[in-house]
């Protein structure tokens, strides 16, 4: 079955070439290039913290700079995913430092928060990983279209939220506050990053399956890590939410 991710599927598979059919995608492969990417972003966020540490002026170009560059290699990376193997370091990198300013100002403000957003992260995934291996969790065709429609909607609301708060100074308070409806939007978004992940698992089983090129290990862990990020940066920002309340 074809994924709906947006990001993978676009990965034009169909038109790879003898050559590269001949070292098809494996699953130890997708895994060593995730674990790559992770460690990546890890470093990245450490040089990012430390620097920001010791020149606070520094948080917004650092953070800006890394989410327009971690943008640019994003929306690369899905029209020419062959050229993954180069780009989804790069964006590893660009990521891992909005990663460390975000972070770093959030555990700035609520101490602790930043420990329990990695845990619960890891615990999203691997429970996710769990229940997909052993086939608790099948998603339908419709239903990987419902997950895509609605990631696409919540990039709209976040894009129109940006847009109305920095050029006309009227921000959604009634998402980006604390409030029940705040925090029950935060609790949608965050539901639907994980599913997001369900489809990557999804792709990736139907690629190795479908012996594709060895290209599309880099390609899956790139989204993964567009697909963990997003999952963590929400997970955080519920965090905070819920700090504000007490």
């Amino acid at each position: 079955m074809p994924s709906n991710n947006p990001v993978l599927r676009r990965a034009p598979f169909d038109a790879a070439t003898p050559g590269e059919l001949a070292q098809p995608m494996t699953l130890n492969g997708v895994i060593s290039r995730t674990l790559f990417l992770l460690l990546l972003v890890v470093a990245s966020a450490a040089t990012a913290w430390t620097f920001i540490l010791n020149h606070p002026q520094a948080l917004s170009p650092v953070t800006l700079v890394g989410a327009l560059g971690g943008f640019g290699c994003a929306i690369f990376t899905t029209f020419r995913p062959r050229s993954a193997m180069i780009s989804a370091p790069i964006y590893s990198l660009f990521q891992g430092a909005v990663i460390g300013g975000i972070t770093l100002y959030a555990e700035s403000r609520y101490p602790g928060v930043a420990f329990q957003a990695v845990c619960l992260t890891f615990a999203v995934l691997f429970a996710l990983l769990g229940l997909y291996s052993f086939r608790v969790i099948r998603i339908s065709q419709t239903f990987q279209s419902l997950i895509v429609s609605a990631t696409v909607g919540i990039a709209l609301f976040y894009l129109l939220n940006l847009v109305l708060s920095g050029l006309f100074h009227m921000p959604m308070d009634f998402i980006n506050g604390s409030g029940t409806f705040g925090i029950l939007f935060s609790l949608f978004v965050v539901g639907i990053a994980a599913l997001n992940l369900v489809l990557d698992f999804q792709f990736i089983e139907t690629g190795i399956a479908n012996r594709a090129p060895k290209w599309a290990e880099w390609y899956a862990g790139f989204s993964l890590m567009v697909t963990l990020i997003w999952l963590y940066l929400e997970i955080l920002r519920l965090l905070m939410k819920l700090a504000r309340r007490r």
